[in-house]
């Protein structure tokens, strides 16, 4: 159980890293920033109670408004995804799915990738209207925020391709 988070908590700080450092310099054209950090909402486990949910989400923003020069804008947006993650989840969900498991593994009947695209909408959305930039040039913001929602998409989908990450023990693997 403690490695579980604790693997958790290495996978987030090292997203978290990436995304600072590595990918918050780079844009596409000087308008789509990929935003790869809510592909961690991704990881925690589908049953998880939508108190701790946000938890995770708040400290997920504050860490990443500590690192930006965006006072509070990260943790709104990760905390308000997060809440609506429990609701995603909730219509994806069967009655007799192990609700400990991450949302990786083919849980979700949409799959995994429906979840990603809900969670990567509802996040830029969010980031860039609570940005204000819709109030001075909403063409431009519309722009930016496309270019980056499919940069991030791209990005999240090869990281879920290549993520075969374990984050339950390996007897639990063999059962199925």
């Amino acid at each position: 159980m403690y490695r579980t988070w604790i693997k958790f908590a290495l996978i987030s700080l090292t997203l978290i890293a990436v995304q600072v450092w590595v990918l918050s310099p780079w844009a596409l054209f000087r308008l789509g920033t990929p935003y790869i950090y809510p592909f961690l909402l991704l990881l925690l486990p589908i049953g998880l109670r939508q108190i701790p949910l946000v938890v995770f989400g708040f400290s997920i923003g504050f860490v990443l408004d500590l690192l930006y020069p965006t006072p509070g804008l990260h943790a709104s947006v990760m905390t308000s995804t997060a809440f609506l993650r429990h609701y995603f989840v909730r219509s994806m969900v069967d009655r007799e799915v192990d609700l400990e498991a991450p949302a990786l593994y083919r849980e979700l009947r949409g799959g995994a990738v429906v979840l990603l695209i809900e969670i990567l909408v509802c996040h830029h959305l969010l980031l860039f209207f609570l940005d204000g930039g819709w109030a001075s040039d909403l063409s431009y913001t519309l722009l930016r925020l496309g270019s980056s929602l499919m940069l991030s998409l791209a990005l999240c989908l090869v990281m879920l391709m290549l993520s075969n990450i374990s984050l339950r023990p390996r007897s639990q693997y063999a059962k199925r």
